[in-house]
């Protein structure tokens, strides 16, 4: 099986911290590419896109937008506090892009790695000092 036409779709929730955002990224590529059926070097020169979604509730549309058109996917949960199981992340099986890329057209591609704005700190420090809260990349 050739390569050309594979695409890699991985689905992720863009209301994560950005370091949790790119190990959910990690965390679908790997176990999406693992579900893949042939072997590793048939899947070499596949085009990866990553899209995003605002947060939990979109992503679980996708995800049943998925399920209800028999697309195989990969569902990342995070069991880890704060997240308590919550879906943080969706990777497609490689396959041509013909449905899934129809059923994904109307999803953004994720453009940007900036970090999300932070909470204002309210620690009696920076209060006092009048300092910005350090931003949280984590």
């Amino acid at each position: 099986m050739a390569t050309e036409g594979l695409y890699h779709y991985i689905i992720v929730r863009r209301d994560l911290p950005l370091g949790v955002l790119a190990s959910q990224i990690v965390h679908a590529a790997g176990e999406s590419v693992a579900s893949y059926e042939t072997g590793a070097c048939e899947f070499y020169g596949a085009t990866a896109v990553i899209l995003e979604v605002k947060d939990e509730a979109k992503l679980l549309d996708v995800m049943y937008l998925l399920r209800d058109n028999g697309i195989q996917h990969v569902r990342i949960n995070e069991d880890s506090l704060p997240y308590n199981g919550a879906l943080m992340a969706i990777g497609v099986i490689p396959q041509e892009r013909g449905k899934v890329g129809q059923l994904l057209k109307d999803l953004q591609t994720l453009k940007t790695l900036t970090p999300l704005e932070p909470e204002p700190c309210s620690c009696s420090n920076c209060r006092a000092e009048g300092q910005p809260p350090p931003l949280d990349w984590a």
